[in-house]
Parts: C-alpha cells; structure tokens; sequence
C-alpha cells in the first residue's frame, strides 16, 4: 500500500497540535464502566494501541488520559479501524457522555516509522498536487478512506478532485519540495485534455 494509515494521520493537518496527533474519534460510549468506541481515521489500529496515554479533545477541554484498556473491535462499514477503551478517571457512563465526538491524539513519538514508499496521510495532507504534463491540479485536502484504496481529496477552485492512492498512478512523491506527480489515465481528471 502506498498510503499507510496506521492511526496515523489524518487529520493531522486538522487534528494535530504541539506533538499529538489526531488519530480517531470517538463515537459512542460503550456498557455501564466507562467504555468508549474509538473509530480510528485509518484501517490499522496498531499505533493507537501502543499507547499508554492519549489526549482527548472534546467540550471538556483537551485533556491528557491514562490507558487502562483497549480491546479492537469490529471495522466501521467504510473498512476504519475500530477499539474501544478504557481510561483512568473515565469510569461511568455519565463521566464519558461529555466526550462524545471528541477528538483521540497520539504522541507524535508514538507513530512507528514506515517502510520506504509508504506516507502517513499527515504527510501528504497539504501536499500540492501535478500532472506529468505540468497541469496543477491543487492541494491535498483530506485523504478518505474506502476499504480499499484511499481517495486523495485535491482541490484548487470548485469541487475537489478524487485521486485513488494508487502506486500506478502516483508517480512521485516528493514530501520535501511538498509535491506529489501523478500520471492520469484517460477519463480521470474533470476536463481532460
């Protein structure tokens, strides 16, 4: 896969703030002892569940919390990662009904590094977006996850473009110069040439 996701990214660009990144939100509270359901931005689970402190961002405030548990559960319908925790302080349901919609950060430091070729979408979000033929086709807005392959969200004017994150069609990824080379197949592109 080009584009890992790990609980990576995400909303970095709109989640992260100082060192955290945001990586999920939670959706629902879970039984009677304090139990949330975290639905992560991404498929893979695996950094969030290396962590033993999270940040949540919700009407309380952003506050830093102890783990005491994660359990995986099951995928959302559109194939993102899913756990459900327990957390220090957070042992009722009516302690956890405030943070409902809250945003879930990690460390920084908690993200595993990728294999060469592999991004976390943090990375790309911001991105500026090319055709090997020089058409700009504007900046990396969002990256939405389908079950199968991601959709870079890219716009300039107007209604965004949809870019599947395929290794066949992005041609180069240059995070340093901030831009991504795509090679378009027929029909792609609103407005092909």
């Amino acid at each position: 896969m080009l584009v890992s996701s790990s609980d990576e990214m995400e909303t970095v660009a709109r989640g992260a703030a100082g060192n955290w990144v945001e990586v999920g939100r939670i959706t629902k509270s879970v039984g009677l002892d304090g139990g949330l359901l975290i639905q992560l931005h991404s498929e893979d689970a695996s950094n969030l569940l290396a962590c033993e402190s999270i940040r949540l961002a919700g009407r309380p405030g952003e506050i830093p919390f102890k783990v005491e548990r994660f359990e995986p559960s099951n995928p959302a319908a559109d194939g993102r990662a899913r756990v459900r925790a327990w957390l220090a302080g957070l042992d009722s349901r009516e302690r956890t009904e405030p943070w409902l919609s809250a945003g879930v950060s990690v460390p920084e430091s908690a993200l595993a590094p990728l294999p060469e070729g592999e991004f976390y979408w943090r990375d790309l979000i911001g991105l500026s977006v090319h055709t090997l033929g020089g058409r700009d086709l504007g900046r990396v807005e969002d990256i939405w996850p389908t079950g199968g392959v991601d959709l870079l969200v890219v716009r300039a004017d107007g209604e965004p473009v949809l870019i599947p994150a395929l290794r066949s069609l992005l041609s180069e990824i240059d995070t340093a110069a901030r831009k991504i080379f795509i090679d378009p197949p027929p029909g792609l592109l609103p407005e092909d040439d």
